[in-house]
């Protein structure tokens, strides 16, 4: 209980700081400390539930605050003081769009697309999770293993066409949807099809991963935030409660919640034990990393460069693919997991220098993306959405370099759509036209009281 407290105070003041910095809820460092408060509180409320975790984790965890805090001081060290998020950005956007009508096309026919693949995507991994699954007639059962087992398909490469292409499906679906609502203030249209979008990658993202459903409402709130949005607060519920439903009901369907759990077998019994499985999911993985030694005594520990090692495995090299599911842990009396936050890909490899290194790049690196974000660069917002939902997830696991690939392919998306919005646009051609059609429109009320124009043959030309 002592250590929570502490860690909540040392995180609380932090975020006391980083606001007076950032004054702007979207504030990379601003986020990370106040959700690691929020954490702290929320295990310490929790005491009686999970194992107490040591000073020595506590002071891990603050050390990484302070130097997120320190990279994010020193990305606006040339800055008299970092911009604010202006109200209205997000129309202020559409200025500086070469292309919107191509654009809107493009997002139109790619949200028809994702739709028709719908029932192609949802046979596919049924196929998918019998082919991996263990025994069992539940479809939910042989997914939720299935989807446990994909990490087998990306380490060894067999893999084929199929599965690579239903695989990279959701990371399309979701950076669309992004964009979409990036897209979404001008129209009606605009807002109704942000919506489908949203609507169509929850529904991919409940046949994947159920967390993936959580992390999308969160980067559309960090667009939100950074493009000076007015969201109310029953928006905000309602969007909390439709991802928690989600959520629950995956937990219920795959087994994470049994019908008689903790709590009893009535409907408040099952809401009762989904709520402990979200605190579970929130603050497990810090009591987790306090008892990693228990682990890693058995099973190798994160390796922040996994996806580098894949990559090499499927050039065709002989190399060790490290471990991405853990062994479990025992975090309470009757719970275990297996995930060990963020730091358990830095600080069994690297001590105390890698949790020192790693965590001041992330404060430099965010801190300037967000600034670029707020400049009114779209890719930069969207990236800057991206890093905000690695950030939720930093308490739970470790979501900036080993999905490295997830959000390469992310940002590949955002980039390629505004690409093609802007192919074939010429700056200075435009420029010229639009001058031309300004002059024109000046010049037309004089044309009546021009003279007439002689032609050139006609005109003697005396002299030489």
């Amino acid at each position: 209980m002592i250590s929570c407290i502490l860690g909540a105070a040392v995180f609380w003041g932090l975020s006391v700081f980083n606001y007076r910095l950032g004054k702007s809820p979207a504030y990379p460092p601003l986020v990370f400390t106040a959700w690691w408060t929020f954490l702290f509180i929320l295990l310490g409320a929790s005491s009686d539930r999970f194992h107490p975790i040591s000073l020595e984790s506590v002071g891990i965890f603050g050390l990484g605050g302070v130097l997120f805090t320190a990279g994010g001081l020193v990305a606006i060290a040339r800055t008299a003081k970092i911009p604010r998020s202006p109200a209205g950005l997000s129309r202020k956007l559409s200025r500086t769009l070469h292309s919107p009508r191509r654009l809107h096309l493009t997002l139109t026919i790619t949200l028809i697309t994702l739709a028709a693949l719908l029932p192609l995507f949802y046979a596919y991994s049924k196929e998918f999770a019998k082919r991996l699954g263990p025994g069992g007639d539940s479809w939910w059962a042989r997914r939720g293993a299935g989807v446990a087992s994909s990490y087998r398909i990306m380490t060894i490469g067999s893999f084929s066409l199929q599965d690579a292409f239903f695989g990279n499906l959701i990371v399309v679906a979701w950076a669309l949807a992004l964009i979409a609502y990036l897209e979404s203030e001008e129209r009606l249209f605009g807002r109704v099809r942000a919506y489908l979008y949203l609507a169509v990658a929850t529904i991919y993202g409940s046949l994947t991963a159920s967390s993936g459903i959580m992390l999308l409402f969160v980067q559309v709130a960090a667009v939100a935030i950074i493009t000076g949005r007015r969201m109310k607060w029953q928006t905000v519920g309602s969007a909390a409660a439709v991802a928690l439903s989600i959520f629950g009901a995956i937990a219920i369907l795959v087994a994470k919640v049994s019908v008689r759990g903790r709590y009893g077998s009535g409907l408040t019994g099952r809401l009762l034990d989904i709520a402990d499985l979200v605190r579970a999911y929130l603050v497990g993985s810090l009591v987790a990393f306090d008892r990693a030694p228990l682990q890693s005594a058995s099973y190798p520990p994160w390796n922040m460069w996994m996806p580098l090692y894949i990559f090499a495995r499927k050039l065709g090299y002989h190399v060790h693919v490290p471990p991405q599911h853990l062994h479990f842990t025992s975090i309470a009396p009757d719970s275990v997991i297996n995930t060990y936050t963020m730091y358990y890909a830095y600080y069994p490899s690297y001590g105390v220098a890698g949790v020192v290194l790693v965590t001041f790049f992330l404060g430099v690196a965010l801190v300037k993306v967000y600034m670029r974000a707020l400049q009114g660069s779209r890719v930069a917002i969207a990236v800057s959405a991206v890093m905000t939902s690695g950030i939720i997830m930093s308490g739970f696991s470790e979501a900036f370099f080993m999905p490295m690939y997830q959000n390469l392919k992310i940002l590949a998306v955002v980039y390629g759509v505004y690409t093609i919005a802007s192919r074939g646009y010429r700056p200075r051609q435009a420029a010229l036209a639009k001058g031309v059609r300004a002059v024109g429109r000046i010049a037309a009320p004089a044309r009546q009281l021009e003279f007439p124009v002689v032609p050139t043959e006609r005109v003697r030309h005396f002299g030489r």
